[in-house]
């Protein structure tokens, strides 16, 4: 049977493993900085910085725009925003997935 280990050490001390934090999607996307800027302006700074930098993933093609957010709380935030994501980003589909985390 699992057993859920005493503390958070999800690396097993394996060194092969580290733990990194997430690098905000405006660093990692930098082909899609207009299109970041002007959803800065759509929207509240701290909703940017919270939910929107902070996703793991955005694809973006010709008509629809695909965000993988971190939870299903992130996911409902960015839903919140798809009018203003639609218009910064000139798509007419937004799609957010949230990636369920496994609870112990």
């Amino acid at each position: 049977m699992f057993e859920v280990p005493e503390k958070e050490d999800y690396k097993a001390d394996n060194p092969h493993l580290k733990t990194e934090h997430i690098t905000p999607i405006t660093v990692r996307k930098p082909e899609l900085k207009k299109e970041f800027q002007q959803l800065r302006c759509l929207i509240d700074e701290k909703i940017f910085e919270n939910y929107i930098e902070t996703v793991h993933n955005l694809t973006k093609n010709e008509n629809t725009l695909l965000i993988t957010a971190g939870n299903e709380l992130q996911k409902m935030h960015i839903e919140d925003c798809i009018p203003a994501l639609k218009n910064a980003f000139n798509v007419e589909k937004v799609k957010v997935i949230g990636l369920m985390k496994p609870f112990f």
